[in-house]
C-alpha cells in the first residue's frame, strides 16, 4: 500500500498557534499512584489534597513575649501583671489566665485560655515576680488562631499541581504522610536516520553519532517522566511505523527527531499513517524549525521534531515539553524567557520568530541582560550554543533588531523551561 506524505498547510503558523493546537489536541492520562511525601517532589498531584486538620492546630503565639489576661480597656500603662509561669513551644497548654495575670510565652507555644493578646517582650520589663507592660496592642494581637491558615477539609494542594518545596511544607504541616500523584508519564525518545550511530559504536566515513536522543532525554528528564529509549530507526516507512506502533502499546507519548521535513527521505508522517495513526506536517514561521510532525497512534501522541540538533532543541522546548505537560495534566506553558536588550545588531527575518544563541555581555541599569549574537549565517552549528549563555528570541513584529532593541532571552541555566 502506498501512503503519501500529508500535505503541509497553506501558510506557516506562528509559534503561539502551534502551541495552542498541540495543547488542545493532547489528552491527559488518568493513572495514579501513592507515594511517600519524601518522594513526592517534582510529581504531579492526581487530585485535590484536603486537610484533615486545621492549621495552626491550636491557638499559638506569634512572638516571644507575655500573654496577658487583663481586658485591654482595663489596662493603665505601664501595667503591672503577675507572671504565673512560662509557656514553652511543645509544652501542653498551661493553666488559664485571669485578669491581672500574665504568662511568659515563646513563639509557637499554646496560648493559655483567658489570654486576650500577646505583648512582645521588647515592650515588657520584668520586676520581681511581676512584669511591667509598657504597650498593649489590640485584642488578639500576636495570636495565630486555630485554623486561620487552613480549615479542616480545605484544599491544601490543587489537582494537577507540580509539587515543589512549598507544597511539601504545607502537606507535612497537615500530617500528610502520603500523596496520590499522577503515574510517571512514559515517554519514548526515538531517532530516525540511516546515517546515525549510537554513541559508543564505531562509525564509517558516511555516518555520524546520534546527538539528538541524548539531548532530548536531557531536556525532558523530570521526576514526573519515565524516559524510554526508542532507539535509532532507519529512514524507512515500514521500519519506522513498526517501531512507533510497537512503542505506542507501552508508552504514553513519543518524541522523535528526524524524518519530519517532508522530503523523499523523510518518513515520519507516512509511517504513522501507514500503521493506523493520524499525522500532519506543520510549517512554523520560525528559525530554526523545519516542519514538525504532529500525530498519534492509538491515542498516543507523537511529536516528530527536525533532525537538525539545534532545531530539535528549540522545538522540544516550544512544543514537545508542553505536549508532555498536557499529557500529564499539568497546565502547559510556553517558555516566556526574560526581557533583554540587543547590545548589537542581530540577524533577523521579519515576520518570523528567530531563535539564536546569545551571550550576556553586561546588564543594563534596569537589570536587563544585554546580549550579543553568536553564530551568524546558519543554525546547524552546535559550538555557538555551548559558548552561549542562552537563546535569544527575536519576535516577528520587529523588522530589524538593532542595538538597543528589546528582545527575549531564554537562559540555559533555567533548562530552557521558564
Amino acid at each position: 500500500m502506498t501512503v503519501h506524505q500529508p500535505p503541509l498547510q497553506d501558510h506557516a503558523l506562528i509559534p503561539a498557534e502551534v502551541f495552542a493546537m498541540i495543547v488542545a489536541e493532547t489528552a491527559k492520562i488518568s493513572r495514579s499512584r501513592r507515594v511517600d511525601l519524601d518522594a513526592a517532589l517534582g510529581c504531579v498531584v492526581a487530585g485535590d489534597v484536603h486537610s484533615a486538620r486545621p492549621l495552626p492546630y491550636f491557638d499559638q503565639s506569634a512572638v516571644d513575649g507575655y500573654a496577658i489576661g487583663a481586658p485591654i480597656e482595663a489596662v493603665t500603662l505601664p501595667a503591672r501583671l503577675t507572671v504565673t509561669g512560662f509557656a514553652a513551644a511543645g509544652a501542653a497548654a498551661a493553666a488559664p489566665l485571669k485578669p491581672g495575670q500574665s504568662m511568659r510565652i515563646a513563639t509557637g507555644a499554646v496560648v493559655p485560655a483567658g489570654a486576650i493578646a500577646v505583648v512582645m517582650r521588647e515592650y515588657c520589663r520584668k520586676d520581681g515576680d511581676d512584669v511591667l507592660v509598657d504597650r498593649v496592642t489590640a485584642a488578639g494581637a500576636n495570636i495565630r488562631l486555630r485554623g486561620e491558615d487552613v480549615a479542616v477539609g480545605s484544599v491544601l494542594v490543587e489537582s494537577h499541581t507540580l509539587i515543589d518545596a512549598r507544597h511539601i511544607a504545607i502537606l507535612a504541616s497537615a500530617g500528610s504522610e502520603h500523596v496520590e500523584v499522577v503515574d510517571c508519564l512514559r515517554v519514548a525518545v526515538v531517532s530516525s536516520g540511516n546515517e546515525l550511530r549510537p554513541v559508543g559504536d564505531g562509525t564509517e566515513g558516511h555516518q555520524i553519532y546520534d546527538a539528538n536522543r541524548p539531548m532530548l532525554r536531557a531536556l525532558l528528564r523530570a521526576p514526573w517522566i519515565e524516559l524510554i529509549d526508542g532507539g535509532i530507526v532507519a529512514d524507512d516507512t515500514q521500519a519506522l511505523g513498526a517501531q512507533l506502533s510497537a512503542l505506542a502499546l507501552t508508552v504514553d507519548a513519543i518524541v522523535m527527531s528526524g524524518g519530519a521535513s517532508g522530503s523523499d527521505t523523510d518518513h515520519t508522517a507516512a509511517a504513522i499513517a501507514t500503521f493506523g495513526g493520524v499525522a500532519r506536517s506543520v510549517r512554523i514561521a520560525q528559525r530554526p524549525g523545519k516542519p514538525i510532525v504532529v500525530g498519534s497512534i492509538g491515542g498516543v501522541p507523537i511529536m516528530g521534531l527536525p533532525g537538525n540538533t539545534t532545531a530539535a532543541m528549540v522545538n522540544c522546548m516550544l512544543y514537545a515539553r508542553p505536549m508532555l505537560m498536557a499529557r500529564a495534566g499539568l497546565a502547559p506553558t510556553r517558555p516566556r524567557g526574560q526581557p533583554a536588550v540587543a547590545l548589537s545588531a542581530f540577524e533577523h527575518t521579519p515576520m518570523r520568530t528567530d531563535f539564536v544563541p546569545a551571550r550576556v555581555v553586561q546588564h543594563g541599569a534596569d537589570g536587563r541582560p544585554m546580549l550579543e549574537q553568536l553564530s551568524r549565517g546558519g543554525s546547524t552549528r552546535l559550538r555557538p550554543y555551548v559558548e552561549a549563555d542562552g537563546i535569544a528570541e527575536l519576535p516577528p513584529e520587529i523588522e530589524r533588531v538593532e542595538s538597543g532593541s528589546s528582545i527575549i532571552f531564554h537562559p540555559f541555566r533555567n533548562g530552557l523551561s521558564t
